[in-house]
């Protein structure tokens, strides 16, 4: 499945970087491009730049921060942080599930069967971003 979403291309099977299961990350994951997540993060997932950026997640991320331009929560996967800011599309897919304080969208897709606990927000002027918002 592929989306065209606003300006930008997703295609889920498609990523640049795996964390693969059984790996355990203690700290901070910096990343450029796309990854998927099928170990576990134990700190925030940030990028140097947003643009272009997409996380996909069928392990377990637990941190303060989760920022990128694309979420995917696949089935049995788990995110869980005070803030969650996603520049363009949040999916939470069946099975999958988002502990969040604050989740900052701009598209979202959810699926029957996903789990979605937090404040859901759209970015306005008051809601200022983790990072800047790509420039269109």
């Amino acid at each position: 499945m592929k989306f065209k979403l606003f300006k930008q291309k997703y295609d889920p099977t498609k990523y640049d970087s795996l964390l693969a299961k059984g790996v355990v990350v203690n700290g901070n994951l910096t990343y450029k491009g796309s990854i998927h997540i099928n170990g576990e993060v134990l700190g925030n997932v940030l990028p140097p730049d947003v643009t272009d950026t997409s996380v996909t997640v069928s392990g377990l991320i637990t941190g303060q921060r989760v920022v990128t331009n694309f979420l995917v929560i696949e089935a049995g996967g788990v995110v869980t942080a005070d803030e969650v800011t996603v520049h363009q599309t949040l999916i939470v897919k069946k099975g999958g599930r988002l502990n969040g304080g604050t989740i900052t969208y701009t598209d979202v897709i959810f699926e029957e069967g996903s789990i979605i606990i937090g404040t859901l927000q759209l970015p306005t002027a008051e809601v200022q971003p983790s990072q800047p918002w790509p420039k269109s």
